[in-house]
């Protein structure tokens, strides 16, 4: 896939992504990103803090997901 855009903020990432075609899975893409960044800092020695369950708290659990319609659009969601 390609990353066209990606703007890392104090609290947040927006990000825009080009999936191969025929590729829809665009979550996946997101849980594999943000696997390999996770993983990435706790070698590094970044101390994550975890939730009561383990799970580190890093990352919100949902995302929000908007298909690119045309060009217009696209420049758009790169303005924002």
């Amino acid at each position: 896939f390609d990353l066209d855009v990606i703007v890392m903020l104090p609290d947040h990432l927006h990000a825009i992504l080009t999936l191969p075609d025929g590729d829809a899975d665009f979550s996946g893409r997101w849980r594999r990103i943000k696997g390999h960044f996770s993983s990435s800092l706790l070698r590094s020695g970044f101390m994550i803090p975890r939730h009561a369950g383990g799970e580190l708290a890093l990352w919100q659990r949902r995302v929000w997901e908007h298909t690119v319609r045309d060009e217009q659009d696209f420049a758009r969601h790169v303005d924002y």
